[in-house]
């Protein structure tokens, strides 16, 4: 599974997306459009253009086509669904 989360800075559910996937134990790759060494902000747009927030996660997946959505809850019910986390409280 390869996860790319492209964030902001100041998101708070960006920050939440990041320590999801630490506590899956997933490596992921965090790209903040703007930022030094990062896309630039017009490139994001460019590439795309009907993203209108934070954080935009996008999931490859060998075989299968890519999962596309915005948030940190949809990140969850997938990780959920994988049986990568759990909602139990410790």
């Amino acid at each position: 599974m390869d996860i790319t989360l492209y964030t902001t800075r100041g998101c708070s559910s960006c920050i939440a997306a990041k320590q999801l996937c630490n506590r899956a134990n997933v490596e992921f790759t965090a790209i903040e459009p703007g930022a030094p060494g990062e896309i630039s902000k017009f490139e994001f747009q460019t590439q795309f253009p009907d993203i209108r927030g934070f954080p935009y996660v996008i999931i490859k997946q060998e075989g299968e086509p890519d999962i596309q959505f915005i948030g940190v809850v949809e990140l969850a019910k997938l990780f959920l669904k994988k049986g990568l986390v759990s909602s139990k409280k410790k």
